[in-house]
């Protein structure tokens, strides 16, 4: 496929869904189907998953994903109703050309499924099967969701490709900072920024050390610090380019990679994490990464654990290293409602 008819469907699909006009999709789905290649299939499939998501459906069924597909977008949220399952489609943001990753962090009551009642995992798929609900039933369960920030947001499944059915981890290069490239990470963490304040808004953070330690563009560091002026914010990136572009945002940063963080031990008082999400580490290395930055944090200290793309650690792997969790998700009314863990270290 031309990377310039590639183009052309996909702004063809964004203008379509700009303007409400859902019955194009069909036309633009053909097209992408005749194309043939990987990138065309993939969007195809997702933008019949938003078609579908529109008719609202009630009636019990069965979801299968492909393992090579987006099976990170299959959610898992308890609710007043049981366990409700959930498959993200395509998000605003990218409908409108903010970000390229397309899903965002939130979920909204249309993209639940129903009540979730088995799921089997082959090497190549996985299948949901669910209980429908009507769409007043969709409504008050996810209200119940979003009243009960202690629920955790899980997300069980991840891609894995080829033959060694490997998890896919972004290369360094990916993050190159470029002006559209920073724009876009900043883009995508809108709403988990504006979370964060709100959560911290009353918090006397005078004097106290804030560390991000994959600080990107080094907006979410500069957010707190706007909020709070005194406290003393350090960032760290394990792409130079990107500590060049926090520089002028954060109090102090350093290149490095995370498992050998810029802060001594038992000193920070607000650690941010953004990066232990799929497609920026492996759920390997966002275990180690934890446990070494947990020890970081002073005792009563707080952790922010949040990602635009699926947090790889489960609430249980949360509680170990002395972490107490004090809530699991987040609601906005734009975004719906988004993992956003808050963690208190023990002790005196």
């Amino acid at each position: 496929m031309a990377t310039s008819d590639y183009s052309r469907l996909l702004v063809q699909a964004r203008t379509a869904l700009q303007a409400g006009r859902i019955d194009l999709l069909p036309e633009i789905v053909s097209a992408l189907d005749a194309e043939g290649s990987d990138a065309a299939a993939g969007l195809g499939r997702e933008l019949r998953i938003l078609a579908a998501q529109r008719d609202e459906p009630e009636l019990d069924g069965e979801w299968i994903e492909p393992l090579d597909a987006a099976p990170h977008a299959i959610a898992y949220l308890r609710s007043a109703r049981g366990v409700l399952v959930a498959r993200k489609s395509l998000a605003r943001q990218w409908v409108d050309g903010e970000i390229e990753e397309r899903f965002s962090s939130g979920i909204t009551a249309r993209m639940l499924l129903g009540i979730a009642d088995d799921a089997r995992v082959t090497d190549t798929e996985v299948t949901l099967s669910f209980r429908g609900l009507t769409r007043s039933e969709r409504l008050a369960a996810f209200d119940s969701v979003c009243r009960d920030p202690w629920a955790p947001i899980e997300y069980p499944y991840v891609p894995l490709f080829g033959e060694d059915r490997h998890e896919y981890v972004s290369p360094l290069s990916d993050w190159d900072p470029s002006d559209r490239r920073c724009q876009e990470l900043d883009n995508g963490e809108i709403v988990l920024r504006r979370h964060a304040c709100q959560m911290i808004a009353g918090e006397d953070l005078g004097g106290r050390l804030v560390y991000d330690p994959a600080c990107s563009t080094g907006a979410f560091l500069h957010a707190i610090k706007e909020q709070h002026p005194g406290c003393r914010t350090v960032g760290q990136d394990l792409h130079r380019g990107m500590v060049e572009r926090a520089r002028s945002r954060v109090d102090e940063v350093h290149a490095g990679d995370a498992k050998t963080p810029a802060v001594e031990d038992d000193s920070v008082d607000l650690l941010i994490l953004r990066f232990l999400c799929w497609g920026t580490v492996s759920r390997a290395s966002a275990r180690t990464h934890f446990a070494r930055l947990a020890s970081t944090v002073r005792p009563r200290g707080r952790v922010l654990l949040v990602g635009h793309t699926p947090v790889l650690l489960a609430r249980e792997e949360l509680q170990a290293h002395g972490l107490e969790v004090e809530r699991c998700s987040g609601f906005d009314p734009a975004a719906g409602v988004f993992q956003f863990y808050v963690l208190k270290k023990t002790g005196l």
